[in-house]
């Protein structure tokens, strides 16, 4: 199963599961009925290809969270390596054996903004070659037919989040961001982006055109003016064998 429609099924198969949106409601109708069309391809570059008739959107996820990058990557990503491969090498057995792991690292909401603009910018940057590819292997052949979303989820373990000044938590919405509408409107090559995030069990699902961005602007958050929520997540477990009817004679 390709990581869009893991992404989709995790945060749309709910039918009270909402899509936010602000202003005019054409776009969101369209790419609805895009992705109900029986047309469906898992592709490489990009993620996801929905042709219908004459129009095609293509669909090009990429995860985000607010712990720091280096050249290895996310922080938290290389905690949750670093945390899985510890799991894996506990051996089981009969009795049990619990674990214990802290994830390491700062969150922050400046590294959630750098984040997401650094990888919406090397995202974007191929976006000629998706249409290109979708070109030569015939889909099309106008770059004009082309729609491109961004599906852009927020892996960040306990969400990214702030508290305002009435101890009430503010989740952080990329479409919300200031920071994160000036890069999407002057990027005139991407027409839609679908933002997810979850918060405890609460999904929040964003959706945005970019030739309707005023309106998002006017529901812009200052997040900075809020304190952060820096939570150490933990992972606690318990890693037993299953018994075979030889160890259950045994006993």
């Amino acid at each position: 199963m390709s990581e869009v429609i893991q992404v989709l099924k995790q945060y749309l198969s709910d039918e009270s599961n909402t899509v936010h949106y602000f202003g005019d409601d054409s776009s969101i109708r369209w790419v609805t009925d895009m992705f109900y069309a029986s047309n469906h391809f898992d592709h490489d570059a990009p993620d996801y290809v929905i042709v219908k008739n004459d129009d095609i959107l293509i669909v090009e996820h990429f995860d985000i969270d607010c712990y720091k990058s280096d050249r290895h990557g996310s922080k938290f990503r290389q905690e949750k390596g670093r945390i899985d491969r510890s799991v894996n090498n506990i051996p089981a057995t009969l009795e049990g054996k619990p674990y214990h792991y802290v994830v390491e690292g700062e969150p922050s909401f400046e590294n959630y903004i750098l984040n997401l603009n650094t990888s919406f910018s090397n995202h974007y940057l191929k976006i000629n070659n998706y249409k290109q590819n979708i070109v030569n292997e015939g889909f099309t052949n106008d770059f004009a037919k082309i729609k491109t979303l961004f599906l852009i989820n927020d892996s960040s373990p306990v969400g990214t989040v702030t508290i305002d000044d009435s101890g009430n938590l503010q989740p952080v919405i990329s479409l919300l961001c200031s920071e994160f509408l000036d890069l999407f409107s002057k990027s005139d090559n991407l027409d839609y982006v679908l933002s997810t995030s979850m918060i405890n069990s609460e999904k929040l699902i964003y959706f945005a055109d970019r030739n309707n961005l005023l309106n998002y602007y006017k529901e812009c958050i200052d997040y900075r003016q809020f304190r952060f929520l820096n939570a150490k997540p933990h992972t606690i477990g318990f890693k037993i064998a299953i018994p075979t009817p030889e160890d259950l004679k045994e006993r």
